[in-house]
This record gives C-alpha cells, structure tokens and sequence, in this order.
C-alpha cells in the first residue's frame, strides 16, 4: 500500500512541476501527439511529419538543400550556419537559431508551407533549444 502511495504522490509532483513549467521533458499533447523537448521526438513528431517530406526537407532535391530526415537532420542542422552567419540551431539561443525563427514567424514565409504549426509545438522546440539543443 505504501508503495502504490509512493508512486501516486511521485507522479503528481511530476504533474506539478510540468504545469509549473519546472519540467523540460513535459509531455505536449498536439493532439494525439506527445511531444517531449527531446531531439527524438522532435524528429518524429514535428521534423518528421512537417517538414522531411518529398517536396519539402527529403528526397533527391531538398529544399535549400537541407534534408530533415532521421539519422541525418540533426548532424544537418545542430551548429551549423544556415544564412548570414545564423545557425540553423545554435543551442542554448532560439532567438538566434534560423529554424527556430522560420517556424516561429507571423509572416509570409512561415514554414511549414502549409501554415504555422501549433504554438505548443513551436514552444517544445524552443524549450529544447533552451535546454543546449541535444542529441537525445
């Protein structure tokens, strides 16, 4: 009974500290999306299903020549400068991090094409960028 008490009041001090923003792993529900601030959810979640697609980040002529896909969108994009001397995701700085602006805009060139994604799944990337931007 103790034990089942334990884990009860563990996981709503997790409940807690997630809704206090204490948490930078928190689920985000998009959804039926969970999206953690994790790199390999980001690529599945948000990489994946937005922007490594044919026509877009993926495939023989990607974009810009960026391609987004898993095992190699993170080598592509982490530290690495994108225009102008920004990096596409310079850690620790979403303010400074080209993706991170890309997604995050209220113009015309907001990406992905086919319209601004949620807000909390723009919020994860930056919580994650924030957090030193990790292979993980």
């Amino acid at each position: 009974m103790f034990r089942k008490l334990l884990i009860i009041g563990i996981f709503a001090i997790f409940i807690a500290s997630c809704e206090e923003g204490i948490v930078s792993e928190c689920p985000t529900d998009v959804g039926d999306i969970k999206l953690v601030a994790t790199f390999s959810s980001i690529q599945s979640e948000l990489l994946n299903k937005n922007c490594a697609l044919s026509g877009c980040h993926a495939g023989t002529i990607p974009a810009g020549g960026l391609v987004l896909t898993s095992g190699v969108a993170y080598n592509n994009i982490v530290n690495k400068i994108a225009y102008d001397e920004t990096m596409y995701i310079k850690p620790n700085d979403p303010d400074n991090s080209y993706l991170y602006q890309r997604i995050s805009t209220n113009t015309s060139s907001v990406m992905p094409p086919t319209g601004k994604l949620p807000q909390n799944m723009i919020d994860t990337l930056r919580v994650w960028i924030e957090n030193g931007a990790l292979n993980n």
